[in-house]
């Protein structure tokens, strides 16, 4: 699962959906385990348990809510209903993430005129240059729907036609032919919703918060609600203060503004009011100083130590010819994290900073491995930064850096 998001390919696709069935059979069967279950609440429920420390306290009261919350105690044709679900899911929700990648990879726009590129910062024509040349375009500019590729061009490009374009293409992303979500959408709601209801409550909202802050449905559209209505009037202001900016700017009448303008003339209006540039900003954050004054701020609040391990990047059914630890992507880096004073190894990561056509878009961190006690834990950490181009250093944005 953790290949089909940052390594996309078909083979990789066909033998994950194959597969996909028997394991999300097999993890919804634990749960569902009558004998298993009986073991697991008679041990949880006893004396002894008030004798354990309370962080193992705390991991048997999640086991315990573990399995009541996919349905241990429910009788058997509720659970085999469950079941079903599940594996409907699994695979409905996989397709749906295909459906976005693919819709994503199927868009290009590629210019071949520079004089429409007015206003793009270097950087962008930079990098779309460079991945037109990639796709054996020559003395061309190639954009795609992949953050770092289409914001520039919604925060800084003189033709509204092609933010236009742009915009128009980023809102079908998953909508349209083939691979048109709407059906999964209604579909995973439904199973969600019966869900819900098998597991007794209302909604499905209810059961994804029953262990998290808000607890309810309720609770958390309450919190959206209240903050819509402190933050409408402001909002609604600045709307109509930027309206009236894009119109003594641009001799119009004033308007509504389209969603292909509100960052563009934003950007604009920033630059005038305040004389701030992001784009002169990205200099000093080049990707690898920023990942290391990261680490340096993470070493001294935790006492950690951060160093980066050789890896190797091996085409399927290849084999290793090195120690280097073996990665998915050759940009892919790793890392290892030791305490300072002991030199004890706690864990290590992998890091993955930027996009490319076999990776979903977004930024998420997951586990591979949660080590026991004094057992090194493996992780990673996912971006999609703007990369590197024509051998020089990736230089983020300021947003980008709080990523």
């Amino acid at each position: 699962n953790h290949l089909d998001s940052v390594s996309d390919n078909p083979a990789q696709r066909d033998a994950l959906g194959k597969m996909l069935p028997e394991v999300t059979d097999f993890y919804s069967s634990l749960a569902l385990n009558d004998r298993l279950w009986a073991i697991i609440k008679t041990v949880g429920e006893s004396d002894e348990i008030a004798t354990l420390s309370p962080v193992q306290q705390r991991f048997v009261q999640e086991t315990l809510a573990d399995f009541r919350n996919s349905g241990a105690d429910l009788p058997k044709e509720k659970k085999d209903r469950i079941a079903e679900i599940e594996a409907e899911l699994s695979k409905l929700t996989k397709e749906y993430s295909e459906h976005v990648l693919d819709s994503t990879n199927a868009w290009e726009l590629v210019i071949t005129d520079e004089s429409k590129l007015a206003g793009l910062p270097d950087s962008a024509k930079a990098g779309a240059a460079a991945n037109a040349r990639a796709k054996g375009h020559e003395n061309a500019w190639r954009f795609t729907l992949q953050f770092p590729s289409m914001f520039p061009i919604m925060q800084h490009l003189h033709d509204e036609d092609i933010r236009k374009q742009v915009w128009e293409a980023s809102s079908r992303v998953g909508g349209y032919g083939e691979y048109d979500n709407t059906a999964l959408v209604w579909r995973i709601l439904e199973l969600r919703h019966e869900k819900a209801e098998i597991l007794g409550h209302s909604h499905f909202a209810d059961l994804t918060l029953l262990r998290r802050m808000a607890r309810t449905g309720g609770s958390a559209l309450g919190f959206i609600e209240n903050l819509h209505a402190r933050i409408k009037p402001a909002f609604l202001a600045e709307y109509k203060q930027l309206g009236q900016y894009k119109a003594a700017k641009s001799g119009q009448p004033v308007g509504e503004l389209e969603p292909w303008e509100v960052a563009y003339w934003a950007e604009k209006q920033r630059q005038e009011n305040y004389d701030f540039d992001e784009e002169a900003l990205r200099p000093y954050f080049p990707v690898d100083g920023v990942m290391a004054g990261m680490f340096e701020i993470a070493s001294r609040i935790f006492g950690i130590t951060i160093r980066e391990l050789d890896t190797d990047y091996l085409e399927p059914g290849s084999s290793a010819t090195t120690d280097a630890v073996e990665t998915w992507h050759p940009e892919c880096k790793f890392y290892e994290i030791h305490d300072s004073k002991s030199g004890a190894h706690m864990g290590s990561f992998y890091a993955d900073w930027h996009p490319r056509e076999s990776k979903r878009g977004g930024a998420w961190m997951n586990s591979l491995h949660t080590g026991e006690l004094g057992e090194p834990h493996l992780g990673l950490i996912i971006g999609n930064m703007r990369p590197p181009v024509d051998g020089k250093p990736a230089l983020l944005t300021h947003r980008e850096v709080e990523t």
